[in-house]
């Protein structure tokens, strides 16, 4: 299976008017799966919609497909609370506090579009998935090591081998060395179709991938040379910028184990590789804040 001609679409501009950290590419490539792509046979997951932009753009896609959509609801998931780094670009002059709700804008967000559509409000380790099998998966909740354990349990034995795609907004962006490690030991199963610019990786299943290996907690199950290990093949998986990115989610994971000297070493190499490089040089930094403010 080779990923559909999204590149090539156009995205209404209702899509465009929702605020979203997603760049243009991203809810082109969603509104594409949504429309071209998804046939009924599994449901679409947004995992992470925030204010409602990956929402809208499968939504939308829903919408504009030549037939009518007769598969799964839209399944969305989000905890709709306001975080300390989203408030001054996204609540700026509202009387939104850290903390706060913002469900009853997301609801506004989406409300123009009905096409059959199920919101899960709450901590997605605690809801989990129903069970059914799932199409299209666009996962933008890895924030940590205890979402992404719950979340390969939970979501990913429902994935269609040969069919399903995972739409992992993270995989490029180097301070979550849990997406990298999962993503390693499925590797075998996977095929990556697509690298878009800011972080989004879309990977095909195409084998089934062992029980076993989806109950792992990388964290707890794998010992730290383990982690390390698929970290390096993670980063031999890459090039360019995503190579970089990958090589400091290693720097993030030695962090973790109390090497913060090495630690600093890779930053300072992975940013000699890529001088110039905006977003290598933000997600360097961040790491030298996490290892400053986690003391490792």
């Amino acid at each position: 299976m080779e990923l559909l001609a999204w590149r090539e679409v156009d995205l209404p501009d209702d899509v465009r008017a929702i605020p979203t950290m997603l760049s243009p590419d991203e809810l082109t490539l969603l509104y594409a799966l949504a429309r071209d792509h998804a046939d009924g046979r599994g449901a679409i997951v947004d995992a992470g919609c925030f204010l409602g932009g990956s929402s809208v753009a499968l939504l939308a896609g829903l919408r504009d497909r030549d037939r009518e959509w007769t598969g799964p609801p839209l399944s969305t998931y989000d905890l709709f609370r306001v975080e300390e780094y989203t408030r001054e670009q996204f609540f700026k002059g509202s009387a939104l506090k850290v903390g706060d709700s913002f469900r009853p804008l997301y609801d506004q967000h989406v409300a123009p579009f009905t096409s059959p559509h199920v919101v899960h409000e709450g901590d997605i380790t605690q809801i989990g998935w129903d069970g059914g099998p799932i199409d299209v998966f666009f996962v933008d909740v890895l924030k940590s090591w205890e979402v992404n354990a719950a979340v390969q349990r939970s979501f990913f034995p429902h994935l269609i081998p040969g069919r399903s795609l995972i739409v992992h907004q993270d995989y490029g962006w180097g301070m979550l060395p849990w997406i990298h490690l999962s993503v390693e030991l499925m590797w075998d199963s996977l095929r990556r179709l697509d690298v878009l610019p800011w972080a989004t990786h879309v990977f095909l299943l195409e084998r089934p991938v062992d029980p076993d290996v989806l109950a792992l907690d990388p964290l707890r199950d794998l010992s730290a040379a383990d982690r390390l290990a698929l970290l390096d093949r993670a980063i031999e998986h890459n090039e360019g910028e995503a190579r970089g990115m990958v090589a400091l989610s290693k720097a993030s994971l030695l962090g973790y184990s109390g090497q913060r000297g090495a630690a600093l070493e890779l930053i300072e190499a992975v940013e000699a590789d890529h001088p110039g490089n905006a977003s290598i040089k933000a997600c360097a930094d961040g790491t030298r804040v996490m290892l400053q403010a986690s003391g490792g």
